[in-house]
């Protein structure tokens, strides 16, 4: 990972954020050891994401493993925005909170502002949030609409939170 194998990981409480429970940090802590023993990470820009204070996540959304291999290649627990619809399935509904998603209203309008709102409190305590500035995976577009939409959240143009980048192509091991 960025020219080294350094996967120390600071896993931060928040007990007013999502994921507050002891779920997050077991589900969390299994899924980190389990992508990076089935799947060979090369991360590179993990050396932008500071180990303290708040920072704003942008990464390409690709495909869904984007919101497992991303978090799991990060030195710190990171909260995400995630598509409401996963509340409505009893397969993700606790999952995908205790792995730190805030879920947003996609109706239009004010409807995501709670989302928004609880994103500010995670930057407000000095934490990572992500947020894939193009919205759905590329693989969930039918047709695809063009490369992706550039920007960052709103509420990060409002306030002035260091923005980092970094990029993981994952592979199977050989055999």
């Amino acid at each position: 990972m960025s020219g080294s194998n350094d996967r120390s990981f600071n896993f931060e409480a928040a007990p007013e954020l999502p994921g507050a429970d002891r779920l997050s940090k077991y589900a969390f802590g299994g899924i980190r050891r389990l992508t990076h023993r089935l799947w060979d990470f090369t991360i590179e820009g993990r050396d932008n994401v500071p180990l303290e204070g708040p920072a704003i996540i942008t990464p390409n959304h690709l495909s869904f493993c984007d919101s497992v291999f991303v978090p799991a290649a990060l030195p710190r627990r990171v909260w995400a925005i995630g598509k409401g619809e996963y509340m409505d399935s009893w397969k993700t509904k606790h999952l995908f909170p205790a792995m730190g998603m805030i879920p947003v209203d996609r109706s239009g309008g004010d409807a995501a502002q709670a989302a928004l709102d609880t994103a500010a409190r995670v930057l407000e305590g000095g934490r990572l949030f992500m947020i894939y500035p193009g919205g759905h995976a590329l693989s969930e577009r039918v047709p695809p609409q063009g490369p992706h939409r550039r920007g960052s959240p709103r509420d990060s143009l409002q306030r002035s939170h260091r923005s980092c980048w970094a990029r993981r192509n994952a592979r199977r091991p050989a055999a």
